[in-house]
């Protein structure tokens, strides 16, 4: 059976440049996340409807023995923050929205019970559960295996749109139909910037939705900007409890 990154590799065979197709460089990105040791870096999301903006600020990181963080912050209109921090002993994390009184401590478990320890993806699955952004940029930085399967549910085509230059980062286009998993209807379009070396630079998804006041455009930008093998400083994974 084809793995998922070989099956985008397999699919449209557009010719590119450097003589990549479109899926075989969404499968070295694939590829380039899966295999990271370490990671640190940050995610903004910026959603703009034409009369204003709404940013969303993450940042995210994690090494070996367990050790994971994402913490969310909206910085516009009305606040909202999440977090998930492990340190390699006792993951802790917001409780969940509507979850009884937000005001509450945090909740915990051990990372470890018993035999079975929890890997930075079983953390980041924990982490999805009270994120205010959950997208498609964290999940491929995160890299779990049923994350990027779905993934490719999501991207319905793709094809090179030329380069483009991001801050001071420069990547390739790959633009497409969007949908929010597989065999839901299209949602949108997305348009994707990746480095030749396989780091996600940004993911803008443009879509139409129905509001009381009629038909409104709304883009979704998220800039990337995360480090592969760059451990986090110990102070990333101190728990909110004793910070």
């Amino acid at each position: 059976m084809m793995t998922p990154l070989l099956l985008l590799a397999a699919a449209q065979p557009v010719t590119a440049p450097q003589n990549l197709t479109p899926g075989q460089l969404i499968s070295k990105m694939f590829a380039r996340y899966h295999g990271a040791k370490s990671m640190t870096g940050n995610i903004l999301l910026t959603i703009d409807d034409g009369r204003g903006k709404v940013r969303v600020e993450t940042s995210l990181g994690f090494t070996e023995g367990s050790k994971m963080f994402v913490r969310q912050a909206k910085v516009d209109g009305q606040k909202a923050s999440m977090f998930c921090v492990s340190d390699g002993r006792i993951v802790t994390y917001s409780r969940p929205e509507g979850l009884l009184d937000q005001r509450q401590a945090p909740l915990s478990e051990p990372v470890t019970v018993g035999d079975a320890t929890k890997t930075v993806q079983d953390l980041y699955g924990i982490a999805v559960g009270v994120m205010i952004d959950r997208s498609l940029p964290q999940d491929v930085v995160f890299a779990r295996k049923t994350d990027m399967e779905a993934i490719i549910g999501q991207l319905v085509n793709y094809q090179f749109d030329g380069k483009a230059q991001v801050g001071e980062r420069e990547g390739l286009v790959v633009t497409g139909t969007y949908r929010s998993y597989a065999e839901a209807p299209p949602r949108g379009l997305y348009r994707m910037v990746i480095s030749e070396a396989g780091d996600l630079i940004q993911f803008v998804l443009d879509e139409q939705v129905t509001t009381p006041e009629g038909v409104a455009r709304l883009r979704w930008t998220w800039d990337v900007d995360v480090k592969l093998g760059v451990s986090p400083p110990d102070s990333a994974f101190r728990l909110p409890s004793t910070q």
